[in-house]
């Protein structure tokens, strides 16, 4: 299975030659288009040649396959492809608490499923260990203890990896912030710890570093189940 995962920061439609050039199984996208209005009825219109496309006012899931919406709200969509549940979600980037109230929501809709995710992937907008985000040469102090908290209850409940953790650090987002680099990995792909051995992760950075694409980098999974 090869999955996509890019925050387009609004820009999917510019972006969606490159998108189909990876001939990914399923592609999971945040910040596809503005999110003012919730315009997702035109997901289909607007990205042609993805396949089948479920939408919400954040997120695109895309497969060549068809499958079945378990679950759709404005930050989490939850698809199932043949046995495989699949959660693309996008965290608020505002306050700790919101990010707080976006994870004990997760963790309830995924109690509910009846069946463990495969994976959970998406901008989780959080550094989920403190060396995961830096403000100029410091750890930054965006990300807060009780954000770490939830996340790792999320991965031990659900017997989830972050696959990120265990390959060599790169960040997923970066800009200048008051003169200083602000860089996170807040990109995630969390499977299931029984694929831990089997999932390849590769970063793209191209999409971020290019002019005219976006400000995260694209994360792509090639994962043997």
């Amino acid at each position: 299975m090869r999955v996509l995962c890019l925050n387009c920061n609004r820009a999917s439609q510019r972006l969606s030659d490159e998108i189909r050039r990876y001939n990914a199984d399923i592609v999971l996208l945040q910040e596809w288009i503005s999110h003012k209005t919730d315009q997702s009825e035109l997901a289909m219109e607007l990205l042609p040649g993805l396949g089948m496309i479920s939408a919400t006012r954040y997120l695109v899931t895309s497969s060549k396959e068809n499958h079945i919406i378990l679950h759709k709200s404005d930050r989490i969509l939850v698809t199932k492809h043949d046995n495989s549940i699949v959660i693309n979600t996008y965290f608020p980037a505002g306050k700790t608490s919101e990010r707080n109230e976006h994870m004990n929501k997760l963790m309830l809709i995924m109690d509910n499923l009846g069946s463990q995710p495969l994976m959970i992937a998406g901008d989780f907008n959080l550094a989920p260990r403190l060396e995961d985000g830096w403000y100029g040469d410091n750890y930054s102090n965006f990300t807060k203890k009780s954000e770490r908290v939830l996340f790792q209850n999320i991965l031990i409940k659900f017997d989830l990896y972050d696959v990120g953790s265990g390959i060599e650090w790169a960040p997923t987002f970066e800009r200048h912030i008051k003169g200083k680099r602000s860089r996170f990995r807040c990109d995630l792909f969390l499977v299931r710890s029984e694929f831990k051995e089997s999932s390849i992760l590769t970063y793209h950075h191209n999409f971020r570093t290019q002019e005219e694409m976006s400000d995260h980098s694209a994360l792509f999974l090639e994962l043997d189940i």
